[in-house]
């Protein structure tokens, strides 16, 4: 029995490990489309385990279903305005940057005087600490072309669920942000989409930027909206390459998202 017990832990492990990398990859263009094309199918296999009362480890089957819903989860078509969910043939990309999608005309105008006119086409610098919403991590895209069509097709992937991971994550921001004791606008909200499922901490906007680079952080208090929360995404970026301490590059992005966006929906 020992024996058997030891190897149903090896062969769970084995299969968290790989679903792990699943999701590590998930939000990359063709891992993403062939997730999406097989949605329904997924979905549907998962029901089936979930409604499966002779599974032995109930509990170990759980948590691999949980880490399948969530690969899935992050790997909807959601307009970047207002969080609906799209089809492909609704998805409409800014002509600008190419990295915000839309669900309608209307969604894309709002969102550009709400504040993605501030960050199409451009790098994020001291002065828009606080406002900036777009890549700021790394620096510049790859010099090679695939290297930088990788990025690109990373960054539209992962904006299309930071309204949604905000939202699903609402009551924890809330929470969190209430036990520091500090207004909503002080606080910067980190989510870390490397992890299955994506894990968040609120912290204080000091603790966010490094000490020593006080311009940073002044840059911050002097462009930030008392009207938002910032958001801070990370991703893996995978392109082939090892950065300079030999690991995988990170993709860091800012967003702003409204505090009544918070409210309503823990209200609702």
């Amino acid at each position: 029995m020992e024996g058997i017990s030891q190897v149903e832990d090896d062969s769970f492990c084995y299969t968290q490990f790989i679903f792990y990398k699943i999701h590590d990859i998930s939000l990359h263009e063709k891992s993403a489309k062939a997730i999406r094309s097989r949605r329904c199918g997924i979905e549907e296999k998962i029901h089936q385990l979930d409604e499966n009362t002779d599974i032995t480890n109930k509990s170990k089957c759980k948590k691999l279903l949980d880490m399948m819903r969530s690969t899935l989860s992050i790997n909807g078509s959601y307009c970047c305005r207002c969080n609906k969910s799209l089809s492909k043939t609704e998805v409409k990309q800014c002509n600008g940057c190419g990295r915000m999608v839309y669900c309608s005309k209307a969604c894309q105008k709002e969102d550009w005087f709400n504040g993605h006119k501030l960050a199409c086409c451009k790098t994020y610098t001291v002065a828009t600490a606080g406002q900036f919403q777009g890549r700021f991590v790394p620096h510049s895209s790859p010099d090679d072309e695939r290297g930088a069509l990788k990025l690109k097709e990373l960054e539209v992937n992962s904006t299309m669920v930071h309204l949604k991971l905000f939202l699903d994550h609402s009551e924890t921001i809330l929470s969190k942000a209430k036990g520091l004791d500090i207004p909503l606008y002080d606080c910067v909200a980190v989510f870390n989409l490397s992890q299955c499922p994506p894990t968040i901490e609120v912290k204080k906007y000091t603790d966010w930027f490094d000490i020593d680079t006080p311009a940073e952080q002044k840059g911050f208090e002097e462009t930030r909206s008392k009207d938002n929360i910032t958001c801070i995404y990370y991703s893996q970026f995978f392109n082939g390459e090892l950065d300079e301490d030999g690991d995988i590059p990170l993709l860091l992005q800012q967003r702003l998202f409204p505090h009544e966006w918070l409210v309503k929906q823990t209200k609702s």
